[in-house]
């Protein structure tokens, strides 16, 4: 069963559906709680989160650190996109890297210039580019810092590590 197109007006703007064919927005816990609640865990791991990094240039990491690994600080949910499947994890190069601006594909939940999840996209989609796109405050780079703070909350963080096992269980793999 695919997700229900959305009845209301979505997607509009020229602005936000040029971020959805270039990069999918973060999820915050609480929004990939409500697509759980909505059509459960592993639904929502098959079809409509990835798991991506974020990166800090400040951090110095140590000798021997090892980016690729299961660290749960690191780690946020992200809708899929052309070139990472629902339920992996994004390839290293691909992740967020703070100041930094690169494609990353189209969002795999944006279809026929709408998002097929409208009323439950991700938070940096309603901050960025939804909710008064270029003028939406607090968007942009703030933004995913203020979604990294949640992820990395240790509730959240413990949330996370049950994703990404459920995720690898059912993707076949993960990474």
């Amino acid at each position: 069963m695919r997700a229900q197109r959305t009845t209301s007006k979505s997607c509009t703007c020229e602005w936000c559906r040029r971020c959805c064919e270039h990069a999918p927005g973060w999820y915050t816990p609480q929004d990939v709680k409500k697509l759980i609640g909505h059509y459960g865990l592993k639904r929502t791991l098959q079809e409509f989160v990835a798991f991506d990094r974020w990166y800090d240039v400040t951090f110095e990491a140590p000798p021997g650190y090892d980016f690729d690994k299961d660290d749960p600080a690191l780690w946020t949910a992200s809708p899929p996109n052309e070139t990472t499947p629902p339920g992996r994890d994004y390839p290293l190069e691909d992740g967020f890297l703070f100041g930094a601006s690169r494609r990353l594909g189209a969002c795999l939940l944006y279809k026929n210039e709408r998002c097929i999840i409208h009323e439950l996209k991700p938070r940096e989609c309603r901050m960025t580019f939804g909710s008064g796109c270029k003028t939406a405050s607090g968007g942009g780079r703030s933004e995913r810092e203020r979604i990294m703070r949640e992820w990395k909350k240790p509730a959240a963080m413990r949330f996370m590590v049950h994703l990404r096992a459920a995720a690898r269980k059912w993707a076949g793999g993960g990474k």
